[in-house]
């Protein structure tokens, strides 16, 4: 630490600690704590939005219950709607003509008077978001002593169905046309049947667009299993398994009574409006709003504004959602249902970034006080190196130099505590040492200037020898470590300077608050990928400068070790990927993955690395074409098999590649070890045979055999010469 003796780095070091402690732990409060208050402020929001919404659901069906109860005021209608039951299937003025057929032209005025209402009603599917409205014929006198409506007509957005009866009957037979909505056009007016009142009614259809249908609409009025009493109203129901809510309202007119013939104001039509919330439209609010929001019951999510939006887990007012954290809150609907559930308004608001804001809290105040950490270790160590640090340094600056030999010493303290005793009190010992050495000098001048000639004779002999030696092996060594040693190296570096500039990257987001988790997931895993590069390449070079010393000494001991050939030549390729990224050289590997050998490991490894950096520099000037590495177990004996498509080797190559310190590319940096230091490791340190076949043009193959048992006798196979 900045060059520290023990006791002050031990000292920073605990205050250090405890800052970063104190840090920690105040960070942790804290971001805790904000996380909880912005759930609360999130719940409170949610709760305001689940009441908004039940609020306005419930006011958007009084609005459309009322605008179905002020058709009765619309005197249009009302005509409408008169000329509708003196021509349909449940009325008549004359009771003798119940149970009789319609006549083409009661079909004629019943089909106008349906398409005169169609127009007024088809406007309410947009303004009030209805998914249907459909209008009902009632028995106002009761004159068939029964309750069923029958339904003349049915807007959906895509039809609007009519119904055609064929007699006066409960149980009129009847057909179902429907009318594409888009074949209307609605700035002209209906036709008008009395200018043409001699045409059948099929003409009209005909005429209008109207096709005869197979299938008819569903018929929600008679489906509701509401109170009979209920004469209006709305009701939440599941018709075919789709949560809607059914507005309805009976509309007065004045009618003949078939009895006493005067007129009565009698219940004659029901109007019927359907409202089936989507997901689109609750995605529509809840995007105006900003919070999602669903229907639901007890058990049930009926719609929701979330895309496949499946309940997982609920606790207090939080759940989790398709995986993902939320803050909710739910509020009864105050509308009547049809079956047996509570139905709720459901308001949710994603608590998924608070955690990230929690985290970027955190992290902020963690570097804030970190800093202030880092401001206070800064003090400390000025602190401690002045009172701390320099008197001990002179102390002992001043104990080396007395066991060097040196007479006058003498220490000057400049902080006044107890070094300065300490001081004084060593330099009384150096003076008094210092006479001593003196008078001893005096007694043994003669004897130790002779000590000293013959001690330099010698030392002068010893260091001739040993820089002759260094200088031999220099020689021998410099050319090959110079090249060699260079690859793993550079590539650490070239990793070291990747690490450096994905932290620059990382730091500017930071600093400019765009910093993603994604993006430090990224700088994490690219990290580790380089140190993983710089540790394998770095124990390469070791590695390398182990076998270069194999040459000079002539011998090296490795240990045997069981490891996967796989995993290791995997291991080979990471350390050369910095050289083969450069180019668009394919490596083709057929290794047999349960291959667990006991082995050396150092020795694969360079015959493995070797092969493929010596394709790289002279099989491949283009930089492309492919390698195949084969691995397999054959009767006790390891066959490796290694190939390239390069430019292959002439004759005369070919017979001096094993050769020491021959190579093509002297000029370009070769040093002709390479292969053979790789020979000498297969045929004397593995006790196995290789043999080559290259063809210019076609590329090379090396074959090697290597016996699975390998001996251990010391000085047979554990070293091996080059």
């Amino acid at each position: 630490m900045l060059g520290m003796n023990k006791i002050s780095r031990q000292l920073i070091a605990l205050v250090t600690v405890a800052f970063s402690v104190f840090t920690i732990g105040v960070a942790s409060l804290v971001g805790y704590q904000s996380y909880h208050d912005m759930e609360d402020i999130a719940f409170q929001q949610v709760q305001g939005t689940a009441n908004l919404f039940a609020s306005e659901f419930e006011a958007q069906m009084q609005r459309t219950h009322t605008a179905l109860t002020d058709l009765e005021s619309n005197r249009a209608v009302l005509d409408q709607l008169t000329a509708l039951n003196n021509y349909g299937p449940l009325y008549s003025e004359d009771q003798t003509q119940l149970e009789s057929p319609l006549s083409q032209a009661d079909n004629s005025y019943y089909f106008q008077s349906q398409l005169q209402l169609a127009r007024t009603l088809i406007h309410l599917l947009p303004l009030y978001e209805l998914s249907q409205v459909a209008l009902y014929q009632t028995d106002p006198f009761d004159q068939y002593k029964g309750d069923k409506a029958l339904p003349s007509m049915v807007i959906d957005h895509a039809y609007i169905w009519l119904y055609r009866y064929l007699e006066r009957s409960e149980q009129a037979k009847y057909h179902v046309y429907k009318l594409p909505i888009a074949q209307i056009n609605f700035e002209d007016d209906f036709f008008n049947v009395s200018s043409i009142y001699q045409q059948k009614t099929d003409y009209f259809y005909q005429k209008m667009g109207a096709l005869l249908s197979d299938s008819e609409p569903f018929d929600y009025l008679n489906s509701l299993a509401r109170p009979k009493t209920f004469t209006s109203g709305n009701v939440i129901n599941l018709a075919q398994d789709v949560l809607n809510v059914a507005i309805w309202s009976p509309i007065s007119m004045p009618l003949t009574d078939p009895d006493t013939w005067q007129q009565q104001m009698r219940h004659s039509v029901t109007m019927l409006a359907i409202h089936t919330p989507s997901p689109t439209s609750l995605e529509a609010i809840a995007e105006r709003i900003g919070a999602d929001l669903a229907i639901v019951d007890e058990e049930h999510v009926w719609v929701s504004s979330i895309d496949n939006s499946q309940q997982q887990q609920i606790s207090n007012t939080n759940i989790e959602v398709n995986e993902r954290p939320y803050v909710f809150s739910e509020v009864a609907l105050n509308l009547p249902s049809d079956t047996e559930f509570e139905y709720k308004v459901m308001a949710l608001s994603s608590t998924e970034d608070l955690g990230r804001r929690t985290t970027n809290l955190i992290v902020r105040l963690t570097l804030i006080t970190g800093f202030i950490v880092c401001i206070t270790a800064i003090a400390m160590y000025i602190l401690v190196r002045i009172k701390l640090r320099d008197p001990l340094e002179a102390l002992l600056l001043a104990v080396e130099q007395i066991q060097q030999g040196e007479q006058d010493v003498k220490v000057t303290i400049q902080s006044k505590n107890e070094f300065t005793t300490l001081g004084r009190s060593f330099n009384k010992m150096a003076l008094e040492i210092q006479h001593k050495s003196a008078q001893l000098r005096q007694v043994n001048d003669n004897l130790e200037q002779k000590v000293q000639d013959r001690t330099q004779e010698l030392a002068d002999a010893q260091q001739q020898l040993i820089m002759a030696e260094k200088m031999s092996s220099l020689g021998q060594l410099v050319a090959g470590v110079a090249h060699e040693i260079n690859t793993p190296l550079g590539t650490s570096i070239t990793a070291l300077s990747f690490i450096h500039d994905a932290q620059k990257k990382v730091k500017g987001l930071y600093d400019e608050q765009k910093l993603t988790s994604s993006d430090f997931g990224q700088f994490l895993q690219d990290s580790n990928e380089s140190m993983t590069l710089m540790e394998s390449n770095l124990r390469k070079a070791s590695e390398l400068v182990k076998t270069f010393k194999n040459v000079a000494v002539n011998q090296s001991v490795e240990e045997l070790v069981e490891f996967s050939v796989s995993e290791h030549v995997h291991e080979v390729l990471l350390t050369l990927k910095p050289q083969l990224k450069k180019t668009q050289i394919d490596i083709n590997l057929d290794i047999e993955p349960n291959l667990v050998i006991t082995s050396y490991p150092g020795a694969y490894y360079h015959i493995i690395s070797n092969m493929i950096m010596n394709s790289l520099r002279h099989a491949f000037t283009e930089n492309d074409g492919s390698i195949w590495l084969n691995v397999h177990l054959e009767d006790e004996h390891i066959l490796i098999r290694y190939e390239d498509d390069g430019e292959g080797m002439e004759s005369e190559v070919l017979n001096r590649i094993f050769d020491p310190f021959y190579t093509t590319k002297r000029g370009e940096g070769g040093t002709g070890l390479g292969l053979y230091m790789t020979y000498n490791i297969i045929t004397q340190q593995l006790d196995g045979e290789v043999e080559v076949h290259s063809t210019p043009g076609k590329g090379t193959r090396f074959d090697i055999s290597l016996p699975v048992a390998l001996k251990d006798s010391i000085g047979q196979h554990n070293n091996f010469s080059v």
